[in-house]
This record gives C-alpha cells, sequence and structure tokens, in this order.
C-alpha cells in the first residue's frame, strides 16, 4: 500500500497528495 511505501518520508507522501495523487487505504 501506498502508506507503506511513504511512511518513511510523510513530507513526499504530503507532496504527492497536493499533487492530486489518490491513494487507497
Amino acid at each position: 500500500r501506498a502508506a507503506k511505501l511513504y511512511q518513511f518520508n510523510p513530507e513526499t507522501y504530503q507532496q504527492l497528495l497536493e499533487k492530486g495523487f489518490n491513494f487507497e487505504f
């Protein structure tokens, strides 16, 4: 899951959300 991929870097994850990326949880 995306959460696993980005939990080590919440800043990158937040940037992806701001760009309009949608992840399933």
